[in-house]
């Protein structure tokens, strides 16, 4: 009597959909994160509302540092009149002060911008929970 001896078979997990499925999330996460908006990083006061961004503004940023950002660019209080005057006074300007600035700095940035002609100017702040 013959014993028939049964074929031993590879057995093993097909990783071809959890590769497919790693590929697509990492597309995914670099096409997300690319288009994700450079800011400076500021940690803004709170309050009650916060205006609405429908119209066209040039963000300036006021570090706790004393640093001047224009977008993305540091600028220093002496270059913002070329700045205005190259935007426009008709552009609505918003100031995304750090809440650890110096008073007297975002005072002055206010006031420089308002000797320039600047009537729309406004303040970023993070709204209240």
């Amino acid at each position: 009597m013959g014993r028939k001896r049964l074929k031993e078979e590879d057995v093993g997990i097909d990783l071809t959909p959890l590769i497919d499925i790693i590929l697509q999330l990492i597309v995914f996460f670099v096409l997300t994160t690319a288009f994700v908006p450079f800011l400076v990083n500021v940690e803004l006061p709170k309050a009650l509302s916060s205006p609405s961004n429908e119209e066209r503004v040039v963000v300036i940023t006021l570090t706790k540092g004393g640093d001047i950002y224009w977008d993305k660019e540091v600028v220093s209080l002496s270059e913002l009149p070329k700045r205005v005057e190259t935007t426009g006074i008709e552009v609505k300007y918003l100031i995304r002060g750090d809440k650890g600035a110096e008073y007297g700095k975002v005072v002055a940035l206010i006031s420089e911008l308002k000797k320039m002609g600047v009537r729309r100017l406004g303040l970023v702040v993070e709204p209240e929970h």
